[in-house]
């Protein structure tokens, strides 16, 4: 049954909570997409998450390409690297 929930659902990785918990299951998966649940929790030298991707920095590429600035009591501007648009 848990190899049919892998066939459908087709993940990118599995996540063990025990070393050999998908091979006990009978799930056939990678070896090299098999990790650990520990490995969630690693950063790099940056802060970032080593396995996939963190709030932190969707943010922080977001805030780098667009910027809200706001102007006055008309409206806001939209600025990024590319123009800068005007918005009610």
């Amino acid at each position: 049954m848990l190899q049919g929930f892998v066939e459908a659902f087709q993940p990118d990785l599995i996540i063990e909570t025990k070393v050999g918990q998908t091979a006990g299951y009978g799930i056939d998966f990678p070896e090299k997409r098999i990790g650990l649940i520990d490995d969630l929790l690693e950063r790099d030298q940056q802060g970032r998450r080593k396995i996939g991707v963190d709030l932190r920095s969707v943010c922080d590429d977001m805030y780098d390409k667009t910027r809200l600035c706001c102007m006055n009591s008309l409206g806001a501007a939209w600025l990024s690297h590319h123009s800068m648009k005007r918005r009610p």
